[in-house]
Order: structure tokens, then C-alpha cells, then sequence
């Protein structure tokens, strides 16, 4: 599944980029992503705790990302915090 595949290559680097290990994270997922690519409510969260030695995660299904003047569906915004 390539969302899955894009997702593990997103940790990597977010793992990469940190000075430390995270002490958690906050995630906004397309409510279109969700069941309907990862096959639970909360597979998603549970993907991102595990691929950053895991980590409590909390976050929301949002309808839509904005950035700048564009609105983005099917996108998770993921802030890891040390």
C-alpha cells in the first residue's frame, strides 16, 4: 500500500531530523485516510507510535489541510515534540 509505504518513509526522516528521541506527538489525518486506507480508526496513530519507539500519539480527523491558499485532502500533518 503505498500510503503505508509513504508514511514509514515520513517517520524516517521526522526520526532523522529530531535532536532526541520524541516524548510524543499530535496528528491531523484527512478523514478520508483513516479506515479507508489503513483498515482501522486507529491504525494510523498506531503506526506513527510505533515508527517513532513508541510514543503516545493523540490527534483528529480534520475535513481538509489548509496551506497558504490551498486546501489538501487525502494529507496528515504529524508534530513530533522532544
Amino acid at each position: 500500500m503505498s500510503a503505508r509505504r509513504d508514511l514509514d518513509r515520513m517517520l524516517e526522516d521526522v526520526k532523522q531530523r529530531m535532536p532526541g528521541k520524541s516524548r510524543g506527538a499530535i496528528y491531523v489525518s484527512c478523514v478520508a485516510r483513516g479506515p479507508g486506507m489503513f483498515g482501522s480508526e486507529t491504525a494510523e496513530a498506531e503506526i506513527i507510535s510505533a515508527g517513532l519507539d513508541g510514543v503516545p500519539v493523540i490527534g483528529f480527523y480534520a475535513g481538509g489541510e489548509i496551506s497558504n491558499d490551498r486546501l489538501y485532502g487525502y494529507t496528515g500533518v504529524l508534530l513530533a515534540f522532544g
